[in-house]
């Protein structure tokens, strides 16, 4: 793994398609249940979902460092971020403490396709990379590890690539922006330009 640890916040659990993407993300890194957080709108919020935690204000505050990815996973659009415009996004990961994130990784679909996450960059100073979907994203199931699949409108080569064990490269699938934070990412990885040992590529 890139990070250090991974952290896990769904914005609307109750929702089958979040859920389904939520538990698959959190057993491909086996993320413990008190690093799995749900917001759910008022009604929903404390029913009780096995293997994750009710979110609250600062709950990740101590267990986010500049080695930590935090998965956010929600609904989304170029515009939106699990329901939220860029400025509402970035005020909510502040308040929860995911604002000192080694790397945010916003599932939710679109996000990367326009300017959202140079705007959000911005907005979160410390936060050292950035990482979202240009189009549709799902959680597919491969031999047991969840992955992503980007598809856009009636393209679907990504999928018909995942059923094969593969994917398109990350310039067609995902933007990922630099943030103005310090990242320090533990394993090899041109996306986040480290080698091993965790030195940045220049």
């Amino acid at each position: 793994m890139k990070w250090e640890s991974v952290v896990l916040v769904c914005y609307g659990l109750n929702d089958s398609i979040n859920h389904s993407s939520a538990s698959g993300w959190k057993e491909r890194y086996k993320i413990p249940t008190e690093r799995c957080f749900y917001f759910n709108e008022e009604e929903y919020q404390f029913v009780n979902y096995y293997g994750f935690t009710p979110g609250r204000q600062a709950c990740l505050a101590g267990i986010v460092t500049s080695t930590t990815k935090v998965i956010i996973i929600g609904h989304g659009c170029s515009r939106l971020a699990a329901g939220y415009p860029v400025d509402r996004f970035a005020r909510k990961m502040r308040e929860i403490g995911a604002d000192k994130a080694g790397l945010l990784a916003i599932k939710c679909c679109g996000v990367g396709q326009a300017d959202f996450l140079e705007r959000l960059k911005i907005l979160l100073p410390e936060v050292g990379w950035f990482i979202a979907p240009k189009g549709y994203s799902s959680t597919q199931i491969h031999k047991g590890i969840a992955h992503d699949v980007i598809t856009f409108n009636f393209d679907f080569t990504d999928l018909d690539m995942h059923k094969k064990g593969r994917k398109l490269s990350d310039k067609h699938r995902v933007k990922v922006v630099k943030g103005l934070g310090n990242a320090s990412p533990v394993g090899s990885s041109k996306r986040y330009g480290t080698k091993k040992g965790g030195c940045v590529l220049m």
